[in-house]
């Protein structure tokens, strides 16, 4: 014989009826009659609570009726261990007995606390309490089937396995059969709750990133006086923001936290004290020097600068002068920008990035992961310049010394140029202008899955075609004669090259893990570690 089904619903309206809430002292009665009775024809139910002068003989006032209640001593207390909650819904049964309905009870509790009541079924009435925030249960012990997905708590790495030993007889757990192994692996897990912290741990490894174009050989030959330029690439995502303070864990070199260059803030800062310090001498003049500092600071970032108004009289006009970076390169509200280490072009460019995100806050990582997270692949190019170092001394001594000096220079050039060397060295000290940031493709990454059971999403990201023909013929051209390789095997390999053409699309791997311990070793392990 089957054991008979209580439902969750039951057990709430059992203890709401042991109350006693339309019972006296609580309700509407003999003992409170002048409150409610009706003193003209409007209905019962559309009656409000008054108080009398004079109360009738047999009636009792509110405060001896609350007495009652209160008093450790009464026949109409509540029985030990009762909450809070049933104390005030005692003490408005004897103030406002008429508020009492079903209404105001589905909207009304924020907590319900239900253990040992014999429930056997979360039945879908619980649905009616809107403002339900926490629900308390006893351990079910012939509990077979649970489905929890999308659940927050389904994050922690020791959800599943205290999920099994804390109930001997689960049999499926989020539509996931429970094997004999893993309630033996799990053994004695549940015993180590105070240990366990309630946090979820994601671990972000970025692969290789292919098909990016070599901007490189698109610049011309830099002179004497420069500009030196140097290309690096990197990716970077958006992760949740923990309240705890996530950001400033990561310090390490894998990974870095995107903010903007305080050179760059310094310069615009400085940019708009002048432009201000201009309005203020000349309008006129003024209007001409914004246009070169609107070019200089364009120069500056990635992105292209507002038309200049025609006059400036407010701040929010001269905030336009300042070059709108590209909203890619920003992080959404609420979250952090993480990037892998910027390297060098190659034609594959190996990331080696691995970062694993600790949350104590799991309700905005459950927003996180519906929404999911965006990967964008970025271009730096950083202009170096030559620093000129004014001479040590001005005597004659050494001017000589200084035109000897340069004659053997010229001499020793003049040998480099006979043996046909064209290798160009860099000098001593540079000066490096902030980095020009391009975006050169972003793709959102979506995260539902982990929250759907799956316990990784991996993915490569396609931000299609960026490179040229133009650019990859002299990207081989450049390889070839650093291979030191003849014009006759040069032409016949850009030959070859340019009648089969395919160019690589713009790809980066990324794989998201939600990490799940496999047994309690593995989960002591992690709380040593």
């Amino acid at each position: 014989m089957e054991p008979e089904t209580r439902t969750l619903s039951a057990a709430v309206r059992e203890h709401l009826r042991q109350l006693c809430l339309h019972e006296f002292p609580c309700g509407t009665g003999s003992w409170n009659k002048s409150r409610f009775l009706p003193q003209t024809s409007r209905a019962w139910r559309e009656l409000i609570p008054r108080q009398e002068k004079a109360l009738s003989p047999g009636e009792e006032t509110v405060e001896d009726l609350l007495g009652l209640v209160r008093s450790a001593h009464s026949p109409w207390a509540l029985v030990e261990g009762s909450s809070a909650e049933d104390l005030f819904l005692k003490e408005l049964a004897i103030q406002n007995p008429l508020m009492l309905k079903d209404s105001f009870f589905y909207t009304y509790f924020r907590s319900l606390r239900v253990v040992d009541k014999d429930v056997s079924l979360v039945d879908k009435e619980l649905l009616k309490f809107v403002k339900l925030e926490e629900l308390v249960l006893s351990t079910l012990q012939h509990l077979r089937l649970l489905l929890l997905q999308g659940n927050p708590l389904a994050l922690v790495p020791h959800y599943r396995g205290f999920t099994i030993d804390s109930l001997a007889r689960l049999c499926v757990l989020d539509d996931i059969t429970v094997a004999s192994s893993e309630k033996h692996l799990f053994r004695g897990l549940s015993h180590s709750e105070d240990l366990l912290a309630p946090e979820a741990q994601i671990l972000v490894t970025v692969g290789n990133l292919r098909g990016v174009l070599d901007s490189s050989v698109l610049d011309p030959e830099p002179g004497p006086q420069g500009p030196f330029i140097t290309y690096n690439y990197y990716v970077t995502y958006d992760f949740v923001e923990d309240e705890e303070g996530e950001g400033s864990q990561y310090s390490g070199v894998l990974a870095e936290i995107i903010k903007p260059p305080s050179s760059l803030e310094q310069l615009g800062e400085d940019i708009l004290e002048e432009i201000i310090e201009d309005i203020e001498e000349s309008s006129e003049s003024g209007l001409a020097s914004l246009s070169e500092l609107g070019e200089m600071e364009e120069s500056i970032v990635s992105g292209a600068s507002e038309p200049l108004p025609q006059s400036i009289g407010s701040a929010e006009e001269l905030a336009k002068l300042r070059p709108l970076l590209d909203p890619r390169l920003c992080p959404s509200p609420g979250t952090v920008l993480f990037s892998t280490v910027p390297k060098p072009w190659s034609d594959v460019i190996p990331c080696n990035y691995e970062l694993q995100h600790t949350l104590k806050d799991l309700v905005p990582l459950k927003a996180f992961l519906l929404s999911g997270t965006t990967v964008t692949v970025v271009e730096e190019k950083i202009l170096s310049w030559p620093v000129e170092q004014p001479p040590s001394s001005d005597s004659p001594l050494a001017a000589k010394k200084g035109k000897g000096e340069k004659d053997k220079k010229e001499k020793e050039k003049d040998k480099k140029d006979k043996k046909g060397k064209d290798k160009k060295e860099l000098p001593k000290e540079m000066h490096q202008d902030p980095p020009i940031l391009r975006v050169l493709g972003s793709s959102p990454v979506v995260l539902e899955a982990l929250l759907a059971g799956e316990s990784f999403v991996s993915t490569v990201c396609n931000f299609g075609v960026i490179r040229t023909l133009e650019a990859d013929r002299l990207t081989l051209n450049r390889d070839a004669k650093k291979n030191k390789k003849g014009k006759k095997d040069v032409k016949s390999l850009v030959s070859v090259f340019e009648s089969d053409y395919q160019p690589e699309p713009l790809t980066v791997e990324i794989q998201i893990q939600l990490i799940q311990w496999r047994s309690t070793e593995e989960a002591l392990r992690g709380l040593v570690i």
